[in-house]
């Protein structure tokens, strides 16, 4: 069966904005007109039912709240993701050593869907996501711990503020800061293409972790497209591009 594409989104501090980056990629994605514009341009665009999962420490009872009448409080960050267009949301309230346990139950939840989005760092450590954003608060000094490796993973780092100090250099380590504004489509789109060559070069690593001398078998092939969700042309336009011949084809596939 696929497995959902799963994006992380990590932050330096509490209170940073990973809801409203949240609601906004859900917002973004979901609404048909980035569809409608890029037809077949986008894998991410092409994914069209989206969940979310809240994390949240808590010294309490650890639990996985799915009640409805919770998460659609007005206000709450929960209501936020649905009505931003995520199809199912999940709150996740859990103790850190009760996560390793947890984390698989509530993405188990969200195996009928084409991708989820994981807020939080300590959940995202436990869901082996896809992709990993890293926000920057307005105080791009100060990054707490345990975020320190949320940093060191992240495939796009978003800022709320222009990190053109040493400081700002040092926290990007060559890689390529994205402003964030919430009604900022143009950024959200830099965030989506980025999102799709990450998940192109990631099938690639698989493709060659599977081929043996420059051929992959068919069965390997297909198999690689199902858990990735993906259909069966792009496993072999990315096997073209590694010039990686799909072997012996037997239904034409490929």
């Amino acid at each position: 069966m696929a497995q959902p594409f799963i994006i992380g989104i990590a932050a330096g501090q509490s209170g940073s904005g990973k809801t409203t980056l949240a609601s906004a990629l859900l917002k973004f994605i979901t609404s048909g007109e980035q569809r409608a514009e890029h037809p077949s341009g986008s894998r991410i665009l092409n994914l069209k039912r989206w969940g979310a999962i809240k994390f949240t420490r808590t010294r309490f009872r650890s639990e996985i709240i799915s009640d409805p009448k919770i998460l659609m409080q007005h206000g709450k960050d929960t209501w936020h993701m649905l009505a931003s267009g995520a199809e199912k949301v999940l709150w996740v309230k859990s103790k850190r050593d009760d996560l390793p346990g947890l984390m698989p139950n509530a993405l188990k939840a969200m195996s009928h869907l084409d991708a989820v989005i994981v807020e939080g760092n300590s959940a995202i450590e436990f869901s082996n996501p896809d992709i990993v954003i890293f926000l920057v608060g307005r105080d791009e000094v100060d990054i707490k711990a345990s975020a320190v490796n949320m940093l060191s993973r992240a495939d796009i780092i978003v800022s709320a503020a222009h990190l053109d100090t040493k400081t700002g250099r040092e926290l990007a380590d060559g890689r390529r800061i994205i402003r964030f504004d919430p009604s900022d489509a143009s950024a959200l789109l830099q965030m989506v293409r980025i999102m799709d060559n990450a998940a192109v070069s990631k099938l690639k690593e698989i493709i060659s972790e599977k081929a043996v001398d420059n051929k992959l078998p068919c069965r390997t092939a297909r198999k690689i497209a199902e858990e990735a969700g993906v259909p069966y042309s792009e496993i072999g336009k990315a096997a073209n591009e590694l010039n990686i011949k799909i072997s012996g084809c037997e239904l034409g596939c490929f």
